[in-house]
C-alpha cells in the first residue's frame, strides 16, 4: 500500500498486492488490483494472463480465455499462454484453434514433451494420425518412459522412431 502511496502510476505496486491477495486467498482483491495495473499498462502480457489465470480460477472461462489470448497478442512469446489456450480449445472442441495454440507452443519450446503430446492429441482427434504420430514421436524422444504417449502413439498405429 504504502508503494502505491509513493507511485501510483506504476503497475507492479498493484501487480504485487495482487499477489498478496491471492496468497491470501482474496480473489475479488487480486482481480480488482491486476485490473488496476491494466488500467495503468493496457498493454501489459504479464498482467493479462494473470488476470486470466484468475477469472478462470474464479470459474469467468469465458473471460479468462479473452484475458490469455490478450497476453498472446501482447507478446506471442508467452509459451505458457499459448499451451494454456490450446487445452482450452481442445476441451472446448474448437480442435483447428486448439492446434494453432499448441503449434506456436511447440515452435516456441521444442524440448517440451507435453507440448508435443498435446498436439498430437489433438491431431489425433482431428483424424490425422501421421501428423500425431510424428507429435507422440517427438514426445516419446523426450520423455521415453511416459506410458500416455506410448499407448497413443499405438493408436495410432505409429512406431517408435
Amino acid at each position: 500500500n504504502r508503494a502505491l502511496e509513493l507511485k501510483p502510476l506504476f503497475g507492479d505496486p498493484h501487480n504485487n498486492l495482487a499477489a498478496i491477495f491471492v496468497h491470501e486467498n482474496k480473489y475479488k482483491e487480486a482481480m480488482d488490483e491486476i485490473s488496476e495495473a491494466i488500467k495503468i499498462y493496457p498493454e501489459h502480457a504479464e498482467y493479462h494472463r494473470i488476470k486470466g489465470e484468475l477469472q478462470i480460477q474464479q470459474g469467468l472461462k469465458m473471460e479468462g480465455i479473452a484475458s490469455l489470448e490478450k497476453a498472446a497478442r501482447y507478446d506471442p512469446n508467452m509459451v505458457g499462454v499459448r499451451a494454456s489456450l490450446g487445452r482450452f480449445y481442445f476441451e472446448a472442441g474448437s480442435l483447428s484453434t486448439a492446434a494453432e495454440m499448441m503449434k506456436q507452443a511447440v515452435l516456441l519450446d521444442t524440448n517440451n514433451p507435453g507440448y508435443h503430446r498435446d498436439l498430437g492429441s489433438i491431431y489425433f482427434k482431428q483424424g490425422k494420425l501421421d501428423k500425431a504420430a510424428h507429435e507422440f514421436n517427438a514426445a516419446l524422444k523426450l520423455a521415453p518412459d511416459d506410458v500416455y504417449i506410448r499407448q497413443m502413439l499405438g493408436a495410432c498405429g505409429g512406431q517408435y522412431r
